[in-house]
């Protein structure tokens, strides 16, 4: 019996291993029948695993050197896939065919599908993959491939190399017990204008050096903070005390009058600081009309000369401001947030001795009254069945006009103190009155935004803001803002000559493709910011375009720091963009050349 079991067992064995074959053959007949129906022809002689994945392959290379990267870590977006590439910097992912169904009639067509279901077209999966190594860059946006529909060929990653600021800081103590606190800032731009952000901050070594790593390229500004010093050989909290003021690269008293940093991808700066140790006296500071249980900012500066470096506290039982100085004139500002947002300024002279007695006053962050006018032409749309609504609730066109209005305050300086204005809304829901809530003193550019219309002047007190900053005084006053809404404005459409060469021949958004965008500049000095359209498929129209003279840019993706207001920053795209001259109600067409984005 046992024999016989083992016969069958054979047989059974056989017979599926012959309808095995039998199933391969005949699938292999109907591919290749299906092909020769659409006129194509199936690759003879390819394994099981070639049959049923895509392959699809490329390079880490160095942006600087495009030498290969070896060893970097290669991951999709959604982090489905990943490898390390070989020591020549190469990858290769096997992509599994999900599906195959027949397009338009023509025959089978390989259409690959991810973990939720969403089509991602040819390639199976990843809809872009990334890179990262230590000693470049740790920023997606930088190493980011798109993987275009038909994109078999070899692909390439580039790994921006990071940047390095290395230095020492020399005092005279050599034992390590005076460690200082280095700051590094880069200039940015934020709404068209440079400042200057804080990009990092560290403490010296015992030997007194100090490391900055995994930075980008661009200006960079590097000093050291302020450090009393406490040797136990020499300190003497009874006598007189001693420190370190702030030493600006490279031996600079203020940060607005320092050197900048020109940091290229991969450079390394190396940098000296060298501290001077100066007589230190404390500061007491009173404030007359501190508010209870407020958090309190106060920061200090040389006079005429804002900027970060040195620190003053608060303390709160005695209501003072408290700490210490060495010589010197400087600005000290209090901001005090609670209940109400209040601040105050005084400028104050240290002399061979202590300070103790001033007193400061805080003033509350007033409010600045916003009026809109409305010089509409076009029909009342709720008349005609169509309704608008705000906050839920059906209105008038007159009250969705305002209630789309939008403004807000951008700091002119280099350093923004104390709070932005909070656009707030008072009286009745339908009126033409808002307030902008808690405004700082300070210079700001007044930018609006409308839903619908256009903002066609802007001003206070007789002031044009469209060409003009808002001077805040301390309290917040100001006259009020008026602004003017108008509809007849000029449209402005048209396509991206190199559209198809600049993405690939690629017609639609894949996953994780940024969308090209389309600047409007204004070429005479304005503190409006310039108008912006987007487009997926190389074709765009922006509407309401207040008349005046504009240069039309596109880019491949949105700039993350377009100086629009600077002319000198904006001489390297004159090659690839139009100046156009618009008129009220006006329709231009243009064509207009893709500018591709640095990383």
């Amino acid at each position: 019996m046992r024999l016989t079991t083992q016969f069958l067992n054979q047989r059974l064995i056989l017979l599926y291993a012959d309808i095995y074959r039998a199933m391969r053959v005949l699938c292999a007949g109907v591919l290749l029948a299906a092909s020769a129906g659409s006129g194509r022809s199936v690759a003879q002689g390819l394994s099981a695993e070639e049959k049923e994945t895509e392959t699809i392959r490329g390079t880490v290379v160095n942006s600087v050197t495009q030498e290969p990267v070896g060893r970097a870590l290669v991951y999709s977006l959604d982090n489905r896939f990943a490898m390390l590439c070989d020591a020549g910097g190469h990858f290769e992912f096997k992509i599994p065919r999900a599906k195959s169904e027949a397009v338009n009639g023509n025959g089978p067509s390989l259409v690959f599908y991810n973990a939720a279901g969403g089509e991602y077209g040819r390639m199976g999966g990843p809809a872009a993959l990334l890179a990262r190594k230590p000693g470049f860059l740790s920023d997606e946006k930088a190493q980011r491939v798109t993987l275009a529909n038909d994109a078999e060929q070899g692909l390439t990653i580039q790994l921006v190399p990071e940047a390095l600021i290395i230095g020492r800081v020399n005092l005279p103590t050599t034992d390590g017990t005076d460690r200082l606190v280095v700051e590094l800032y880069k200039r940015t731009v934020q709404e068209g204008r440079a400042q200057w952000e804080q990009a990092g901050s560290t403490q010296t070594r015992a030997n007194g050096t100090f490391r900055f790593a995994d930075l980008a390229g661009g200006s960079y500004k590097i000093f050291t903070r302020e450090e009393i010093d406490r040797d136990p050989l020499t300190f003497d909290p009874r006598g007189q005390l001693y420190g370190y003021p702030p030493v600006y690269y490279p031996s600079f008293n203020d940060f607005e009058s320092s050197s900048a940093i020109r940091l290229t991808a991969g450079a390394t700066v190396s940098v000296n600081l060298t501290p001077v140790r100066r007589e230190y006296y404390p500061i007491k500071i009173g404030i007359s009309n501190a508010p209870q249980g407020a958090g309190f900012q106060i920061e200090a500066w040389p006079q005429g000369h804002p900027g970060p470096g040195y620190s003053l506290g608060y303390e709160q039982d005695e209501q003072s401001i408290v700490g210490m100085l060495p010589d010197g004139n400087y600005t000290v500002e209090a901001n005090a947030n609670g209940p109400t947002i209040s601040s105050g300024q005084m400028n104050i002279s240290v002399r061979g001795g202590g300070l103790e007695g001033a007193t400061l006053s805080l003033v509350p962050n007033g409010s600045i009254q916003v009026n809109v006018k409305q010089e509409m032409t076009a029909p009342e749309m709720g008349s005609q069945g169509s309704t608008y609504e705000v906050n839920g609730k059906p209105a008038s066109k007159s009250q969705y006009i305002l209630s789309s209005v939008h403004v807000n305050l951008v700091p002119l300086d280099e350093f923004q103190r104390g709070g932005m204005g909070r656009f707030g809304q008072t009286g009745a829901a339908d009126g033409e009155t808002r307030v902008l809530e808690h405004v700082s003193p300070g210079r700001y550019g007044v930018h609006v935004t409308a839903q619908l219309g256009y903002v066609a002047a802007v001003s206070s007190g007789g002031l044009d803001l469209l060409h003009n900053p808002l001077v805040v005084a301390p309290g917040g006053t100001s006259s009020p803002i008026e602004i003017t809404l108008r509809d007849d404005g000029a449209t402005v459409e048209g396509t991206i000559e190199n559209w198809r060469s600049e993405t690939q021949g690629r017609d639609t958004l894949l996953p994780g493709q940024q969308l090209a965008c389309i600047y409007l500049v204004p070429m005479t000095e304005t503190m409006a910011p310039p108008l912006v359209g987007w487009t997926g498929d190389g074709h765009f129209s922006l509407q309401q375009v207040p008349p005046g003279s504009y240069r039309a840019l596109a880019f491949n993706r949105q700039p993350g720091e377009l100086e629009f207001t600077n002319e000198e920053a904006m001489k390297k795209y004159e090659a690839k963009s139009q100046v156009i001259q618009l008129e009220a109600g006006q329709k231009h067409e243009l064509r207009l050349q893709l500018n591709a984005v640095s990383e």
